[in-house]
Order: structure tokens, then sequence, then C-alpha cells
């Protein structure tokens, strides 16, 4: 859903103020390390013409000073057993929103800034796409079976799933992409048209990035591949440098064993429901 949808679908439909933040601040309470949206500010298409009440486009916001989040958690009232002490506060953060009454000020949908995309990184900031868009000399730096990563130079990468069977590995592309989505917080191309082939690339492994020169836990690194993973696999966490991250494979005979000392010379790091983890595609030999 986007404005556009709100104020031109001939179907009566709603927009919730949750999509004007990136998928990762989505949230105002956790569950089990998980973000989790359960309140909700759901506007109607009268609050987008401004001709009474308006609402303040990128106004939307979760309230969370350090007394109310700290440490990536919620921080809630106390307990003693089953009685509550009286302090500490709900574990649902405050939502926040602004509206207009000034009837002077123009539409609010006018304010909003319509750029050229052409970089992948530029995806990563919408929530879907109105018309495509052109990606020039994308390179495909992973394959796997349907599945592929592509990546620009000195830019991001992004995941096709089950639909990259006509890409090959080490070989670059003009791309018209027509439509992404979230996977659970994974960004990833769900249609595309291949406009031109440009040839092999040589090197295209100098793309990749090496484990021990980025935080795994910074999102900007989603659907890269990474090298050089090393730790120690228990209870399907990687244990690294005094951290932790989730290893998941789809097929579980590509995890290795318990307590096994893990070396992955190219893995991709995912994304669900707001906590990084790394992926494997394929099966690992330690």
């Amino acid at each position: 859903m986007t404005y556009d949808d709100v104020t031109k679908n001939k179907k009566r439909v709603h927009y919730n103020l949750w999509l004007d933040l990136d998928y990762d601040s989505r949230f105002s309470n956790k569950y089990r390390g998980h973000n989790n949206t359960p309140d909700n500010i759901i506007l109607s298409p009268a609050l987008f013409d401004n001709k009474k009440l308006a609402y303040k486009t990128k106004s939307f916001e979760v309230f969370k000073p350090n007394y109310l989040y700290k440490n990536r958690k919620v921080v809630r009232w106390k307990m003693k057993g089953r009685v509550h002490s009286g302090g500490g506060y709900s574990d649902h953060l405050p939502i926040i929103a602004e509206f207009s009454i000034d009837k002077n000020e123009k539409s609010p949908l006018k304010k909003i800034e319509k750029k050229e995309v052409n970089r992948i990184s530029q995806l990563y900031n919408k929530t879907k796409l109105t018309s495509d868009v052109l990606l020039k000399n994308v390179i495909v730096i992973y394959k796997h079976n349907k599945s592929a990563i592509i990546k620009q130079k000195n830019d991001r990468a992004i995941y096709l799933y089950n639909n990259a069977q006509d890409l090959s590995e080490g070989f670059s592309y003009d791309l018209a992409i027509s439509q992404i989505k979230d996977y659970h917080g994974l960004k990833e191309v769900e249609e595309y048209k291949i406009r031109k082939h440009n040839g092999k690339v040589k090197n295209y492994q100098n793309l990749y990035l090496n484990m021990k020169n980025i935080n795994l836990f910074n999102t900007k690194y989603q659907n890269e591949i990474v090298t050089n993973v090393q730790g120690v696999f228990k209870k399907g966490k990687l244990y690294f440098d005094n951290k932790r991250i989730k290893l998941f494979a789809k097929n579980k005979k590509n995890l290795p064993k318990e307590n096994a000392k893990v070396l992955i010379k190219r893995a991709h790091l995912g994304y669900y429901r707001g906590n990084p983890q790394i992926l494997l595609h394929e099966r690992i030999n330690k």
C-alpha cells in the first residue's frame, strides 16, 4: 500500500502508518526477541485530502526514550512473583502521528519527493514499485538453483528468490525491476525482466564482504555475501567474538553438527523479523 493507492484506488482502502517506517523500525512490542506491531494507526482516504483534518506525511513514529527502550529491549513493568511491584512501564511502546487542520496548506502528498530510482540501495527505501525501475550493470555474485543475489559496484546487494533461472553467476545484466517485496523483513526482487546482457565479470568475488571487516548486525549489510565466517555452532546459533547470530538452513542437512567449529567460505547474510541471520543455501564441510 502506498499513498497513491489510498487516494487513487477506486475501492475504499486504508493506510497503515507502520508503512511509513523502515521494516526494522516497525515495532511497538518485542516478543521473544522478535518485532511486533500490535498497536496500529490506520487512516482512511479522507485523512489525506487536507479538506478538514489531514495526516502530516512521514510524521508517524514510535516513542522510545532510554527509560522505555534500552539495549534493544522494552523496559517493561517489574514483577515479584506474580505481583506487580509498581515500577516500570507498559511492554507496549507509544506510537505517535501528527495531523493538520490548516486549510491553506497544500495537499501533504505533494511534499513527497519523487526521485529517480536506479540503484539497488534505493529499493530498500521502497515498500512497492508503481513503475519499472531500470538497474544497470547489476552483477550476479551468487547463484544457487533458481535463486540468486545481485549487486552493483559501490552499492548494495538484493535477493532474487526462486526466479533467477535465466541469470548466471559472474555475469552482468541490465534489469527492469517491476516489483519487490519484504519477506519478514528480507528485501527481495519479486518480478523483473532482462533488458541487456553485459557479459562475464572478472573477479566478481571481490564484491563479497569479509566477516572480519563488517558488523554482521548492521542492517545495511542485508543480502550481502559474507566470507570467512568462523565460529562454533550451538543450538542453532553461531558463536563468535562473544557474540551470536542465528544460522538458518531450509534444508537442515546443510547445518553443521552441534558444537562443531565452523568455517564458511561464503554465506548469505539474511534478516528475519527484526533479527539478522546467516542463511546457508549449500552444505558446508566443517
